[in-house]
């Protein structure tokens, strides 16, 4: 089943979604535990404005849809629009707490010139 798990991912990134669902879902009908497949048939359903159904597979995706801050907008669009206001309002916690992570990985990848343009000296070489 690796295999078309990876198969399902590589068709997904080459933009043939519907050929990718189907690689999916045959993932899931023998390890409907595995989260990656429920991750992108989430996205899937999503994309579709299948909402509820969306919801589920994020659900069954866990935290790689929740902790994924390039998923978690669609996420909790989901969960909103399936009236879900109590797990939205989490999800949006949760989603605050992703970017802070998201902010300090940028600031310590940034130089010291970057960090701190205020120290720079005016004319002088950033080190």
């Amino acid at each position: 089943m690796g295999a078309r798990k990876n198969l399902g991912t590589v068709l997904w990134f080459l933009d043939r979604k519907d050929e990718s669902e189907r690689e999916f879902q045959a993932v899931t009908t023998v390890q409907p535990a595995d989260p990656v497949p429920h991750l992108y048939l989430g996205l899937a359903d999503h994309a579709r404005r299948e909402f509820p159904r969306a919801k589920g597979h994020f659900e069954k995706a866990g935290s790689l849809a929740l902790e994924n801050p390039e998923v978690l907008p669609a996420v909790l669009e989901a969960y909103l629009a399936s009236h879900e206001s109590g797990n939205a309002d989490s999800l949006a916690q949760e989603g605050d707490r992703t970017k802070t992570v998201t902010a300090k990985m940028v600031e310590q990848q940034a130089t010291p010139t970057e960090r701190r343009p205020a120290q720079a000296k005016e004319g002088s070489t950033p080190v």
